[in-house]
């Protein structure tokens, strides 16, 4: 059995992945890294993580790394070269595609849950606030320019809720769950 809106759109060269995992870690030689807005200056890792698995027929590997910039402002540096993000083409990256409707439907899943929780003045689980948080930065690959600061400014609302509910201050909770709603509606209304 088949799901054709889980396979990636063009296929994949494993010597394209190779090659652009060969540059990401010459940048990281020089200690910058290449985001969309451009290239910033990095200091040492404070994270990191690799992961294979198999399932059925398919292998997988993720590398995950935390970086700390090094001038802590978060602002980017000009490029001496074109910004370079390991992405996956274009398509692929849309907020349409396959993947970026996945991650969407558990957030929203988990963001339903978490509405409720507020409402009936139940303290919402950890690992579903970590797990929100986690998808939430996971879909910001997919954020298109014109939206991806209120995509971020939903989110930073997003941890005043969980951090409100954890402390149990329900009307702090409820106002942040309402902005969330507001800033959603907001940006639907400008940007669909």
């Amino acid at each position: 059995m088949s799901d054709k809106k889980n396979k990636p759109q063009s296929p994949l060269k494993l010597a394209d992945i190779a090659r652009e995992l060969r540059r990401i870690a010459d940048d990281l030689e020089k200690q910058r890294f290449a985001t969309g807005a451009g290239l910033i200056e990095v200091t040492g890792p404070t994270f990191l993580k690799t992961r294979s698995e198999l399932k059925g027929d398919s292998a997988y590997f993720s590398l995950s790394i935390r970086m700390g910039l090094a001038d802590g402002t978060g602002e980017t540096t000009p490029a001496a070269s074109p910004a370079r993000e390991y992405a996956p083409p274009r398509k692929e990256r849309s907020s349409g595609s396959g993947e970026a409707k996945r991650v969407k439907k558990e957030i929203n899943r988990l963001w339903k849950n978490l509405r409720r929780q507020i409402e009936t003045r139940e303290r919402p689980n950890p690992a579903d606030g970590k797990g929100l948080l986690k998808l939430w930065e996971e879909y910001a690959i997919f954020a298109e320019a014109a939206w991806s600061e209120q995509w971020r400014g939903c989110k930073s609302e997003v941890e005043r809720c969980l951090r409100s509910a954890a402390g149990g201050d329900w009307p702090e909770a409820e106002a942040a769950a309402g902005e969330v709603l507001r800033l959603t509606k907001e940006c639907h209304r400008q940007h669909k």
